[in-house]
């Protein structure tokens, strides 16, 4: 494959060709879409899936994470596609009704898990029955998108 433009048009054609609706943000020009919204959400029978690309070793910015873990958590599947016949796997075994949830489950969030600003480190903290403090882990961008900042 191309890149991932040349991937965006062929999951396009493929789309176009299956009579199945979606929207898709063009690349030529600034978004409007929301900030991290998927490239592609694909609508059959009154039920949505969500598409993102991303070509080669691209990664997924915190609020792409922070959206396709909301949507995921919502019922509404949201998957990381490296390449368009990934993205036709999935879109195949969607209209057919099959579960197609992501490889890594959405889980619920933990109410205890902050992510704290410790001297210029950001770090996962979970707060004790005691009001004490315990450092779980070094905050990654899933963590800084999805968890509420401790302030001391």
């Amino acid at each position: 494959m191309k890149n991932e433009r040349h991937q965006h048009e062929l999951f396009s054609a493929y789309l176009r060709k299956s009579n199945i609706h979606f929207i898709h943000a063009r690349m030529d020009k600034e978004s409007t879409i929301a900030e991290g919204w998927p490239d592609f959400t694909l609508i059959h029978q009154g039920w949505a899936l969500c598409i993102e690309f991303k070509f080669g070793k691209g990664q997924c910015s915190a609020a792409q994470l922070k959206t396709l873990n909301s949507l995921n958590m919502s019922g509404t599947p949201a998957h990381v596609c490296r390449d368009v016949i990934d993205a036709i796997r999935i879109t195949a075994k969607w209209i057919e009704g099959e579960n197609i949830k992501p490889a890594e489950q959405a889980k619920p969030i933990d109410s205890s898990l902050k992510v704290w600003d410790w001297n210029g480190k950001m770090m996962v903290v979970k707060q004790a029955k005691n009001n004490g403090i315990t450092c779980v882990r070094a905050a990654n961008a899933q963590d800084i998108a999805t968890l509420d900042r401790h302030i001391f």
